[in-house]
Parts: C-alpha cells; sequence; structure tokens
C-alpha cells in the first residue's frame, strides 16, 4: 500500500481500506466496506450529512405550499416551497417530541401539523400554533422555535440538493464539468415528471452507484438487450472519465431504429426512437454521492439512493419527457423506461442480482475488488475502463479523511 499518513473518522481509517499503486493511484478497494457496520456509520457522518445530497426535482414541489418528503440518508426530510417560492428542506420531525411531522409523500398545504400533539408551523418551518399554550411553564416560547433546516438548498437544471453544511461550495461549482451533461439530458430544468418507480437492493448503496457507472458489464451481464437487432453496445466508440468530486459518466453513441424498421415481434421496445432522429449519445453520469443521471435511447431518467442501513438500499426513479415534447412521445418514454429500468425491467432485475451476488460475499476474507481497467495515472479512457469507479473512491477516501 502506498505510505502516507491517514485519519481516523469514527474508528475507521480511510486509507486502510483503499489499494494504492507506488505512485498513490487507487486501484482497489476492500471487498469489506459493503457490509462493516463502522464504514457506513463513517459515510452517514462524513458524506451525508456533510455533501451535496440529491432530494427531488423542482417540477414536483412547483407553487408555494407544495410539499414533498424523502431520505437523507437515515434522516427523513421534507421539501416545502413556501409562500414566496423559496425552497426549504426539513428535517420531517416535530419539535415536542421528534414524531414524524409530515406522512404523506406529497401533496399542498398551507401549514405542518404534527398528527399526535397538533403543533403547527408555517411553510417557512416556525412554530406557529400549540393546543392550551397557557400550561407551558414561563419560558416557553413559541416564537422562538423553527424546524431543523438544512442551511443549503440550490437547484441544477431542476434537480434539487441539500447540504448541512453552511459552508459547502456552491452547487455550480461542486457539479462541475458535470453540469453541461445535466444541461444537455434535462434540457436545462425544462423536464417533465412522468412518473415514480421504487425498488428494493439487498446490497451496499455503493455497488449501485459502481454499477451505473460500470461500462465493462452491459454487453456481456445483460444479454436480453443487446444481441436485439438495431441495438448495438460497442465499447470501442464509447468512453468512462471521471470527474471531480467523484462524479462519474459513461458515453456511447446512441442505437436508434426508425419506427418503420421496428417490428414488435422481434425488437425489444427500448430499440425504438421516436424523440432522437439524428446520431447523438446516450449517457450514464454519476453524481456524488446518491445521484445517478441516464439517457439511453428515449429514456431520460434520474436515479435517487436511499440508505437503508449497510447491507440495503432503496432506488427512487424519476421517469422524465421535455416539456415540449409530444403526447405520443412522453407515452413511448414512460413505456420503454418502465420496461428497461422499472422494478420488473430488463435491465434492473440483471443489475439488482449481480449487485445482490457481491453483496452476500462481502464477509469473505478476499480483500481486493479490483479496478485495473484503463491507465492509473488518467482520468478517462474507453467505455469499458474503471475510471468513473476510481473517481468515485477517491472521493469517497477524501470524504472519509476530513475534518
Amino acid at each position: 500500500m502506498h505510505a502516507q499518513v491517514s485519519k481516523q473518522v469514527n474508528g475507521v481509517n480511510a486509507e486502510n481500506y483503499v489499494r494504492r499503486s507506488p505512485e498513490g493511484h487507487l486501484y482497489a478497494i476492500d471487498h469489506s466496506i459493503y457490509q462493516d457496520p463502522a464504514v457506513y456509520q463513517a459515510e452517514l457522518e462524513k458524506i451525508f450529512k456533510r455533501q451535496w445530497v440529491f432530494v427531488g426535482l423542482e417540477v414536483e414541489v412547483p407553487r408555494p405550499g407544495s410539499f414533498k418528503t424523502t431520505w437523507v440518508a437515515d434522516v427523513p426530510v421534507v421539501i416545502v416551497r413556501d409562500e414566496d417560492g423559496k425552497l426549504h428542506v426539513y428535517e420531517n420531525l416535530c419539535l415536542h417530541r421528534g414524531a414524524q411531522l409530515v406522512r404523506k409523500t406529497c401533496g399542498e398545504a398551507q401549514r405542518l401539523t404534527c398528527m399526535y400533539h397538533r403543533w403547527t408551523y408555517d411553510l417557512k418551518g416556525r412554530l406557529t400554533g400549540v393546543p392550551w399554550p397557557e400550561k407551558f411553564t414561563e419560558g416557553f416560547r413559541k416564537e422562538e422555535l423553527k424546524l431543523s433546516e438544512f442551511p443549503r438548498v440550490e437547484s441544477y437544471a431542476g434537480m434539487i440538493f441539500a447540504s448541512y453544511r453552511e459552508d459547502i461550495e456552491p452547487l455550480p461549482a461542486y457539479l462541475g464539468e458535470a453540469k453541461g451533461l445535466l444541461d444537455t439530458i434535462l434540457a436545462k430544468g425544462n423536464i417533465e415528471l412522468l412518473g415514480n418507480q421504487r425498488y428494493h437492493v439487498k446490497a451496499n448503496w455503493k455497488l449501485f452507484v459502481e454499477n451505473t457507472v460500470d461500462g465493462y458489464h452491459p454487453g456481456l451481464l445483460h444479454t436480453m438487450i443487446f444481441p436485439d437487432k438495431g441495438w448495438e453496445y460497442n465499447p470501442a466508440q464509447g468512453f468512462c472519465r471521471k470527474f471531480r468530486n467523484g462524479h462519474g459518466l459513461l458515453q456511447w453513441p446512441a442505437s436508434k431504429m426508425p419506427e418503420s424498421n421496428w417490428d414488435e415481434e422481434t425488437h425489444l421496445p427500448v430499440a425504438l426512437s421516436k424523440a432522437r432522429n439524428e446520431t447523438g449519445w446516450d449517457y450514464s453520469v454519476s453524481i456524488f454521492p446518491n445521484a445517478m443521471v441516464l439517457q439511453i435511447a428515449d429514456i431520460i431518467t434520474i436515479r435517487q439512493l436511499v440508505q437503508k442501513g449497510v447491507d440495503q438500499v432503496d432506488v427512487i426513479t424519476y421517469n422524465l419527457a421535455h416539456q415540449d415534447d409530444s403526447p405520443e412521445v412522453k407515452r413511448h418514454r414512460a413505456w420503454v423506461a418502465s420496461g428497461q429500468f422499472g422494478s420488473a425491467g430488463i435491465a434492473s432485475l440483471d443489475d439488482k442480482f449481480a449487485m445482490e451476488a457481491i453483496q452476500v460475499t462481502a464477509p469473505a476474507r478476499y480483500k481486493d475488488t479490483l479496478l485495473l481497467r484503463g491507465d492509473l495515472a488518467e482520468s478517462g479512457g474507453e467505455l469499458t475502463t474503471e475510471f468513473s469507479l476510481r473517481g468515485f473512491y477517491e472521493k469517497w477516501t477524501e470524504c472519509l479523511k476530513s475534518a
């Protein structure tokens, strides 16, 4: 292992979980990071409670009073748009006894009221009403109480991110080179939400990130897809890249079949293109730590990871269309997204089984999960290289070593 000074984080020595070449380049990770509870707790504290975390879409909270509940790792949160149009992300609990404050998935409200003791808050998080206030002690001042709020909330291309850190760099700077990709895929935020799907994977959350930007497996694992006529996977024509802050990219030429050539009896739905008539690219972009943005054929989808412990993760998918798409194209996008990436989608099931196959071996004595494809000193290469995975773990190590 490359010798260097390491820091202890919650009892976790970050450098003990990675392997480095003599030049200091990361080339492997310890297989135990998928099942070590101490590593998982360090991730919650040093990644999900210190970095920008994806929480939802602006189109889900379009008007004053709109709200949506979700999670930041193990913390339930609620996104609210106040009367002035400002977005807030609050920890979803009442200040009185800590009961979950908002229980609906989404909706609209003029105020937020706890079911337990009917404490009421306005959209700016201020406590405005308590039953029988005269019974509280003399020092109780409801006007001094406000919901626990994420100090930083910003959006880019319609995606909402939140951070517990007041001093974190602005979101556009954090996204860096990934910004242009988000602009392209998400039409600079001019998107429409077609629907959500949610499914559960019995695997560590990092395995899902790895899978999304691993260009080595698709042509080998997804054998139901790529032998299909009109649907090719040519690694030599694609790219894999790592960006600053742990973001990653897979990019390959889009395989598009005009409707006149498509046969429903012999071709998969994803091979049919209704929205893309010119030569272009397919993309799989990971935004550290918990978001993935994909454009594959006519599919536009965002994945949000919600950790459910060291060895389980919930995946929330946002299936999207561009606002100016025709109704026919929107229906097609929804159809192919469900068939490809839904809970029973052709690709999702393959990936789920593969990730769970890795998770069950995590307690083994084997230590090195190898990430050796591609020149260790470079930042990008052809599609099956592992630059995006190495970039993710470089950021992961940096976070766990942070003060």
